[in-house]
């Protein structure tokens, strides 16, 4: 029986509304919002064996340990081999989702009273759907996240080369902070708050009133009215 074998494996976890995962290798996340919590988890045999769950106050963690050599021979299996870990995950309700890593994730429709998202790595999360009051968004590195749906506000802050796509999330307000050379797009109706710190570019649709505070490098464009 192969160590590189892949398996599935179902994990006992419960009462959760946050979720955090840090990880040293490539990873695949989906999340489902339904009536029922759980989490299964598809990995090498010789890797699942080191993934911990568990959850406290409220927070569902999910790391990998590993000596340095491990964690090495993990990025190579996952990243280069391109075979993903894979973590399958339904949650009641998601207020705080943050993700440290190389992380491809999928969230369906989720309707939630808040929630912060930080991604500080690489790859992307992309949101099928969300309807939320307010949404906390901290993009680290050059990761990217993608979202379509409805928000009452939205506050974003990039650090270094990411990318926050949000065209078709319809908004009241948003306040945009970008530090670095990433970007930022995105649809509000009513105040829109700028501010670039260095070469990057905030995108906008709608017709809000504007505040920016803008380097000379940085860029603010008006895409016009959302169709």
């Amino acid at each position: 029986m192969s160590s590189k074998e892949i398996i599935a494996e179902k994990r006992d976890v419960s009462d959760f509304t946050q979720v955090i995962i840090k990880e040293h290798h490539e990873g695949e996340l989906i999340i489902e919002q339904g009536r029922r919590e759980s989490l299964t988890i598809e990995a090498p045999r010789d890797i699942m064996s080191r993934i911990s769950t568990k959850v406290e106050d409220g927070k569902l963690f999910i790391t990998t340990s590993g000596s340095f050599v491990q964690k090495v021979q993990d990025f190579f299996d996952t990243s280069l081999s391109r075979g993903k870990i894979k973590y399958i995950l339904s949650v009641k309700r998601l207020f705080n989702l943050e993700i440290t890593g190389i992380m491809y994730a999928t969230i369906g429709s989720l309707k939630t009273r808040n929630l912060a998202i930080k991604f500080n790595g690489a790859g992307r999360v992309n949101f099928d759907s969300i309807t939320t009051d307010i949404l906390d968004v901290r993009l680290t590195n050059v990761g990217s996240i993608n979202l379509v749906g409805n928000v009452n506000e939205q506050l974003v802050t990039i650090t270094g080369s990411g990318s926050y796509q949000a065209p078709d999330l319809l908004s009241k307000k948003a306040k945009i902070v970008m530090k670095g050379v990433g970007s930022a797009t995105v649809w509000v109706e009513e105040t829109l708050d700028v501010e670039v710190v260095g070469v990057g570019t905030v995108s906008y649709y709608g017709s809000p009133q504007v505040r920016s505070k803008i380097a000379p490098v940085g860029n603010l464009k008006h895409l016009g009215k959302h169709d």
